[in-house]
């Protein structure tokens, strides 16, 4: 009987040692465990001439673009017509934990002062460079009379990025005010820039690992 006793306590005492977390698979990660950084800014056109500004958040969940001096006008002395436009290049570094990112949703922040007739367009179109790098467009018209700030929630998904290759990430807006219908002696003005910061453009991210299922 002693024997049949110590059989049972040996059993007992292996038990824990096999559901002990040292002995566990280790788990991937859900989400990188190192910081996204985007090394480089190139940007070209009349509406940001070295005046964007782009920001990672801490979480890698968002970047932001704020512009300073994006902004297009009409009136008695600046024509019926103006065009600005920006193109941006960023060069993303990845965390080395073998996941991709995708942009999944953009939150555009402006400005508008119409006068009745007049209209103002806004288009942004944004995509990875790379044979697999579809993008994305976003287009919105604003009609006069309009005195106020403005938001485009845009719900759209660009392609992921391909896994293990560094691809910059272009975004190409475009902003044009048309006063050619309202009166002559009217002014209109449109912007994406704010002389305190408070408007601008939030690009939300959305990860997911190289060999599974979106995150």
């Amino acid at each position: 009987m002693r024997r049949v006793y110590l059989g049972v306590g040996a059993m007992l005492l292996v038990v824990p040692l096999l559901a002990s977390p040292a002995f566990a698979a280790p788990r991937k990660p859900s989400k990188p465990t190192g910081q996204v950084i985007i090394s480089d800014v190139k940007m070209n056109g009349s509406g940001c001439k070295k005046t964007a500004t782009v920001a990672m958040s801490p979480d890698n969940d968002s970047f932001t673009v704020t512009y300073s001096a994006y902004n297009a006008s009409v009136g008695p002395d600046a024509g019926t017509q103006d065009k600005k436009n920006c193109l941006l290049t960023l060069k993303f570094d990845v965390p080395k934990d073998n996941f991709q990112f995708a942009i999944q949703g953009v939150v555009h922040r402006g400005y508008a002062s119409l006068a009745p007739g007049a209209t103002a367009t806004y288009t942004a179109k944004y995509y990875f460079k790379g044979p697999k790098g579809g993008s994305s467009e976003s287009v919105k018209t604003f009609s006069g009379s309009l005195d106020q700030n403005w938001q485009v929630d845009d719900n759209k998904t660009s392609d992921f990025e391909e896994c293990g290759k560094k691809h910059q990430f272009v975004i190409d807006t475009h902003l044009t005010v048309d006063g050619s219908k309202s009166a002559k002696d009217d002014s209109s003005y449109a912007a994406l820039d704010s002389s305190d910061g408070s408007l601008y453009t939030t690009y939300k991210l959305v990860r997911q690992p190289c060999a599974g299922k979106l995150r």
